[in-house]
């Protein structure tokens, strides 16, 4: 019995003299991971790419998207400045290489939005129909990604180690793309399915158009019929939509979030959303 407490009481000091040995920082960066990988583990993915933050928190991020059209930058940029919120923004080259656009990027850089990549010309990377067929070789994606990364990089600055996420075009990939993204040091993540502000782009003539109502009414509605309601969503806004459409959805937004911080949600940069930095 005394050889048996003995044999105890010495790995008692064992033990505690491992976790003495380990510095403040080692303990903090170990119980930092440890947070990182709970929080990852409430992330909603589709085809390898988040598509949700944690459903158990009312927290929630807009991600803006800019291709041909940018007219919705000054109101955009305006109105997250007035209620101090961090956006990120996903650019083609079009957008990047538009003269009329370069101060509206640089604008969202400078104060603290994620700016990031959305492919230099747009492709699609998929089939609408079946998702499972891949419409660009591997080689055309990684040289067309370059080609996206290498503009932010020299046009604006912005490093590559800041562009760790990125919205891929159209908004529709595949596992096999978002696999090939990975490969390269940039996952993919998309909007949060189940609203339609992403339809914002849609033209008044068009098959597939919906009012800036009918898009309001679609953000309210997804809530109310889940228990979870908008926790965790990615909301998608463009940046443009052109003179094919009248209805501007984007000059919603200031009511959008104000209506948004009555029920009680707050916001977030995406790339924080994803990553849980902001707690």
């Amino acid at each position: 019995m005394k050889r048996r407490l003995m044999l105890m009481l010495a790995g008692a000091l064992v033990v505690g003299g491992c976790c003495a040995n380990m510095s403040n920082h080692e303990i903090v960066k170990e119980e930092q991971q440890a947070m990182q990988e709970a929080h990852k583990a409430k992330l909603t993915y589709f085809e390898g790419a988040v598509v949700r933050g944690p459903k158990d928190e009312k927290v929630m991020s807009f991600v803006f998207t800019g291709g041909s059209f940018g007219e919705g930058m000054p109101y955009i940029l305006e109105t997250l400045k007035k209620h101090g919120i961090k956006g990120a923004f996903f650019f083609t080259g079009d957008f990047l290489e538009n003269e009329s656009f370069k101060p509206y990027v640089k604008e969202a850089y400078e104060a603290g939005h994620y700016v990031g990549p959305h492919s230099y010309g747009h492709p699609l990377y998929c089939d609408w129909g079946d998702r499972s067929k891949t419409l660009i070789s591997r080689a055309d994606f990684e040289a067309d990604f370059e080609k996206n990364l290498r503009l932010i990089e020299d046009e604006y600055g912005i490093g590559r180690g800041e562009l760790k996420w990125w919205i891929p075009p159209y908004e529709h990939y595949n596992t096999e793309v978002a696999g090939w993204a990975t490969a390269l040091g940039y996952p993919m993540f998309n909007l949060t399915n189940g609203t339609l502000t992403h339809a914002d782009y849609t033209e008044a003539t068009a098959k597939n158009y919906r009012d800036s109502e009918t898009i309001w009414n679609s953000v309210f509605e997804y809530e109310a019929k889940h228990e979870d309601g908008l926790n965790g969503w990615v909301m998608l806004i463009h940046a443009g939509a052109g003179d094919g459409r009248p209805d501007k959805f984007f000059l919603k937004f200031d009511a959008l979030i104000n209506e948004l911080k009555t029920r009680g949600y707050s916001f977030v940069r995406a790339d924080e959303l994803i990553e849980g930095t902001y707690k």
